[in-house]
């Protein structure tokens, strides 16, 4: 049986923007807008679009990450969150990436936190940063394996910004 191939497409097509933009004209148009503000990439699994990532430049040292995800990439979640984590991985030893995601959109929180992102302590709430494995992911499995026996959990030295 044959596995329909991943691949990726960059600058992002305006027709993948759109087929995952949904079907509110306002965001249509945002979305595309976007495109030439940001640097974009498409993701897909054969010809179906899975998702389309936009890194957004905020002054020297900052980008903001935003994505749209298709309901076809559900089954797909793991590889996509793998992929993003090590893309912002390398993006992250030379910038700030932050995320915007709506207090009450509790889906976009999870998606957040499994790539990396941790709520920031600013005073405007949706704001997310970027902290990857090395505070996220690890942190949390070595509180996991302390709690089991496994050793002690090191203290937190990361940076708070």
């Amino acid at each position: 049986m044959h596995q329909a191939e991943w691949r990726t497409v960059t600058p992002a097509p305006p027709s993948a923007i759109l087929a995952l933009a949904g079907r509110v004209a306002s965001m249509r148009r945002r979305a595309l807008a976007q495109r030439h503000d940001a640097q974009t990439v498409a993701i897909y699994r054969g010809d179906a679009e899975m998702a389309v990532a936009f890194l957004g430049r905020h002054g020297w040292r900052r980008l903001e990450m935003a994505l749209a995800i298709g309901p076809a990439a559900a089954p797909h979640l793991r590889r996509l969150v793998r992929l993003a984590q090590m893309t912002l991985g390398a993006a992250s030893q030379t910038h700030l990436i932050v995320a915007r995601v709506h207090p009450a959109n509790q889906a976009g929180a999870r998606m957040a936190a499994m790539v990396g992102f941790q709520p920031s302590r600013l005073k405007q709430a949706g704001i997310w940063i970027f902290k990857g494995d090395r505070h996220g992911c690890d942190a949390r499995r070595r509180r996991q394996r302390g709690a089991q026996g496994g050793g002690t959990e090191p203290a937190d030295t990361g940076d708070r910004q």
